[in-house]
């Protein structure tokens, strides 16, 4: 009788797909977004299925790649109607997760997911928390949506210790709150080569690289006082700046730069897709940022064993301390002439640090591993 039991039911159990719908700005290629793709590419794709939604309402630079991968991206822009709009998606897709990457509106977002019944409701923070002064009705904004937050999140997750304490006091003893460091693949082949390969540069100069769009956060005229000044000391040097132009900050960038003769010695490259290859083929990646969370770029120049010299914001000191021989950090009250001094040091020294990607928080697979631990 019990073998006929199971005989009736066997032929009727399927793996339950779970659906999962991550909600972003705009997919381009920041690098949460890029992060959450590298995932899609590595998950089981006949258990967990990836949806995006747009809150831009523009299609962007990795739209092609999710749907190649079996992804939607649906574009629902915060226009009037938003919220209806909203609601309708979550109602005709049916999804078991939402995973929200959109900083404190996570809360507006979460609040409607909870009134779906959508069982898995995520709120995943992948910057530190602005020490700037706010206005007063920005203060009460981030007020009401943290309220949502830790009331209708069932995780809250945030890239790194230091990001996620600045945003959250005293969630130690709340079991929704951990830290998911982002997930990069192991070191690609090394050619160290290719950036002046690829860009006509002479053998004997040194390669200092910026990745990172062009944005107040990023400190792109403190980056290029910094390497004004390591030009004085050496004008065999050569500053790529890879990523997204804004026209405002770029027609400053390039008055500074004319008015220190860098015009042949600086090279804004735009946003590119071989960024690894363009750090592999660098000497050392310059970072001085005034605000992060985990910036991947950091991550993945220690995985192509480029030293890095970094402000010491955000999680960066957490990835120098699992990459001590590649990451120094430096203060933002430091002065350019130290920054200089110290970066000018890294470049005359020989590195032959090797480094076991795979045994760090940072590898993919690990990663991805805690993200699925949420999914399940």
């Amino acid at each position: 009788m019990s073998m006929q039991i199971h005989k009736r039911i066997l032929p009727e159990m399927t793996i339950a797909m779970i659906k999962v719908l991550h909600i972003f700005g705009c997919m381009n290629l920041g690098g949460a977004e890029i992060c959450t793709v590298e995932w899609m590419k590595a998950i089981h794709r006949d258990k967990y299925q990836f949806h995006f939604c747009s809150l831009s309402g523009k299609r962007g630079a990795l739209d092609e790649t999710i749907e190649r991968l079996g992804g939607k991206v649906f574009y629902c822009d915060l226009s009037p109607g938003f919220t209806k709009r909203f609601l309708q998606l979550l109602s005709s897709e049916k999804y078991d997760i939402v995973h929200s990457h959109v900083y404190y509106f996570s809360g507006y977002i979460l609040l409607w997911a909870y009134r779906k019944k959508i069982v898995g409701r995520i709120a995943y923070f992948h910057s530190s928390a602005s020490y700037q002064k706010v206005k007063l009705y920005k203060r009460l904004y981030i007020f009401i949506m943290k309220k949502m937050i830790k009331r209708y999140a069932t995780h809250v997750c945030g890239v790194s210790r230091k990001g996620l304490d600045s945003i959250w006091e005293k969630h130690e003893q709340d079991q929704r709150f951990f830290v998911n460091y982002n997930g990069f693949c192991n070191n690609v082949n090394k050619d160290r080569d290719y950036v002046k390969r690829h860009f006509s540069l002479s053998a004997c100069c040194k390669i200092v690289i910026h990745v990172g769009n062009l944005r107040k956060e990023k400190n792109h005229k403190r980056l290029l006082q910094i390497f004004a000044q390591m030009h004085k000391e050496n004008y065999r040097l050569k500053l790529l700046i890879v990523g997204k132009e804004d026209s405002s900050i770029l027609q400053n960038l390039h008055k500074y730069i004319m008015q220190n003769n860098l015009q042949n010695d600086v090279i804004f490259t735009g946003v590119r897709n071989d960024v690894r290859s363009l750090l592999g083929g660098s000497d050392l990646l310059l970072f001085p940022s005034l605000q992060e969370g985990l910036p991947g770029v950091v991550i993945e120049a220690c995985s192509m064993t480029t030293p890095v010299l970094a402000s010491d914001v955000g999680g960066i000191p957490e990835i120098a301390k699992f990459f001590p021989h590649l990451v120094t950090n430096m203060s933002l009250h430091d002065s350019n002439d130290l920054w200089c001094k110290t970066a000018i040091a890294i470049l005359e020294k020989r590195h032959t640090a090797s480094i076991k990607f795979e045994e760090t928080p940072f590898y993919l697979p690990q990663s991805l591993r805690n993200v699925l631990k949420m999914y399940d």
